[in-house]
């Protein structure tokens, strides 16, 4: 038996999301910009395949930043001390399939960025939500092609009701 209490399905009001519009698969000339940004936290960037965050946080440290990566088919040791490294703010970037998006729960988390959309609402709701965590503010950035668009009207049923 699952037990859901009342806006369970919804993203936290401390939650600011902003949607960036991909064209023509650019979707790393946008990455490479939030990159630029300066940020209070940390930030964790979501992939939806192994292969895929391979390639991107290959392209990350082609810029010079550092980063570790948290995915699936690693051994066990590296994925642990990847995560410390983060955790313990050794690193402030964090590459992830959506094996990172449950039970992570890091306090300086202050940005998530969906490089690739999750199809599915229930892996975007717990992407995000490993920020803005008790209380603090924190942003989250989607990647949006034309094939997202879907997903993103969904969303909009699932934002926080205006102040």
């Amino acid at each position: 038996m699952t037990i859901r209490s009342r806006g369970s399905h919804r993203v936290v009001p401390s939650l600011r999301t902003e949607n960036r519009r991909v064209v023509d698969g650019k979707r790393f000339e946008h990455l490479k910009a939030l990159l630029a940004e300066k940020t209070p936290g940390s930030t964790l960037v979501f992939t939806n395949t192994r292969e895929q965050c391979d390639k991107v946080v290959e392209l990350i440290r082609g810029l010079g930043h550092s980063c570790e990566v948290f995915r699936g088919e690693m051994h066990r040791v590296e994925r642990r001390q990847n995560l410390k490294a983060f955790r313990e703010g050794d690193v402030q970037l964090l590459v992830a399939t959506d094996l990172g998006a449950r039970g992570l729960d890091i306090e300086h988390v202050a940005r998530v960025i969906n490089y690739h959309m999750p199809s599915q609402m229930d892996a975007y709701l717990h992407r995000v939500g490993r920020t803005a965590r008790a209380g603090r503010a924190g942003l989250v950035v989607n990647l949006v092609t034309e094939r997202d668009q879907p997903m993103i009207d969904l969303l909009a049923r699932v934002a926080p009701p205006a102040p």
